[in-house]
């Protein structure tokens, strides 16, 4: 499967892939709670994280209540399979202090 990814200000294909120690904060999320498939289980929060190397990424928060996220609140990458082809980032509260 090819992939086409752009800069979300410029549009820009030109891009690089960056590294990461894969921990950030909570900087934005919705709380989904109609499914838009059945293959998803609600509620579930797609968040946007700002990692603490600069950048933000768009991903989920896992292993906590919807109820529970805060602005700010710690995080820490964790992989899921979702084939054998494909493992996918999703972050999960960290428990270390700022």
């Amino acid at each position: 499967m090819r992939t086409f990814a752009v800069c979300a200000r410029c549009l820009s294909a030109d891009y690089d892939r960056l590294a990461s120690r894969g921990k950030g904060s909570l900087y934005s999320w919705t709380v989904v709670w109609r499914a838009p498939d059945p293959a998803f289980s609600v509620p579930y929060a797609p968040a946007v994280v700002e990692l603490d190397e600069g950048y933000f990424m768009v991903s989920a928060v896992v292993g906590c209540e919807v109820e529970d996220l805060r602005p700010g609140m710690r995080l820490k990458v964790v992989f899921h399979e979702a084939s054998d082809e494909i493992t996918l980032p999703y972050f999960a509260p960290d428990g270390e202090l700022p």
